[in-house]
């Protein structure tokens, strides 16, 4: 009796965890004002950056200490809400055109 009571709350435990990880991983892809892409080495892709922008957004320099390199912004504020950059598919669109780095950095969250 007691092992099946012990099992039951393992699956429960189990489902809920699970739940809870994809939840998670689902609210990794967010909207930003501001994206741009990265090489391996960490140093910012102005090329890919300039070619991910060039279809719906503005393309800017942005200096941080002493290095100036681009990103790309957008956002637009409507009466159907907010819309920006997604992250998830900035870096998706970076490795498409040549960066290197295994993500985007992106700053400048939009918050629903």
């Amino acid at each position: 009796m007691w092992d099946r009571q012990s099992h039951r709350l393992n699956m429960k435990l189990g489902i809920i965890l699970a739940s809870l990880s994809f939840a998670s991983a689902v609210q990794a892809c967010n909207v930003y004002q501001h994206c741009h892409c990265y090489n391996s080495d960490g140093v910012p892709n102005d090329s890919a950056t300039a070619d991910v922008c060039k279809d719906f957004g503005e393309l800017r320099d942005k200096t941080d200490g002493d290095r100036t390199y681009k990103e790309c912004y957008f956002y637009r504020f409507n009466i159907f809400g907010s819309q920006g950059i997604g992250n998830c598919q900035m870096r998706k669109s970076c490795k498409s055109k040549g960066a290197t780095g295994d993500d985007s950095s992106c700053r400048k969250k939009i918050l629903w």
